[in-house]
């Protein structure tokens, strides 16, 4: 991310739900889960049990999704939603389901500028929803929710309007564009290479 040159401001709100993440996780693994080991140090009255792979299983399965995250942040931080629907196009995808994708790509960037909206209200007033415990902090967080679901749908509404007077319609065909993508050998040697590493990577797995 440092050498694509990501700011690191923008990883501030992943970093929370990545902690967010580990803790629940950790909390459902450890109260919730039968996962087996040699050794079992406590068992809980609704039967599921704690042993010496309860938390590395936790750990494993959150940065597991973590590395999704980090992957898909660094993709959509470098390419641009125009980019991917022109790709989309290039490769013949409907124009409609290209349309849906820079549409949903889009409303992220909507999304987490409507939660900073919302954050900054809150601390204008004077609270800090950062404070307290973890059990305080997640009530501040859920609480934030229903601001955030009037102004999404808002969004959603001015977003169809929008749609609508420019003549988008569902199952659009011959669309046109300005600009176009040209297949290089420089993409082909690209996408071997990573499909290469995909291989190696699930064969060293399998065979491990």
């Amino acid at each position: 991310m440092f050498i694509a040159r990501v700011p690191l401001k923008n990883l501030r709100l992943w970093l929370y739900g990545f902690a967010f993440m580990l803790f629940f996780l950790t909390t459902m693994y450890t109260f919730l889960s039968r996962i087996p080991g040699q050794t079992v140090y406590f068992v809980f009255p609704w039967g599921t049990y704690i042993t010496e792979n309860t938390l590395p299983r936790a750990m494993s399965v959150a940065f597991r999704i973590w590395s999704m995250i980090f992957a898909a942040l660094i993709f959509l931080s470098t390419t641009t939603d125009t980019d991917i629907m022109m790709s989309l196009a290039k490769l013949k995808v409907p124009y409609t389901f290209s349309f849906l994708i820079s549409l949903s790509l889009r409303s992220i960037q909507l999304f987490a500028e409507d939660w900073k909206s919302i954050i900054d209200a809150h601390y204008s007033r004077g609270v800090d929803i950062n404070k307290g415990s973890i059990i305080k902090r997640l009530k501040n967080y859920i609480s934030l929710a229903a601001p955030l679901l009037i102004t999404t749908m808002n969004k959603i509404r001015e977003i169809d309007f929008a749609a609508e007077s420019r003549g988008f319609k569902l199952g659009l065909k011959n669309r046109t564009y300005i600009d176009s993508f040209e297949w290089t050998i420089g993409d082909a040697v690209l996408i071997t290479i990573s499909v290469l590493i995909v291989v190696i990577t699930y064969a060293y797995i399998s065979a491990g």
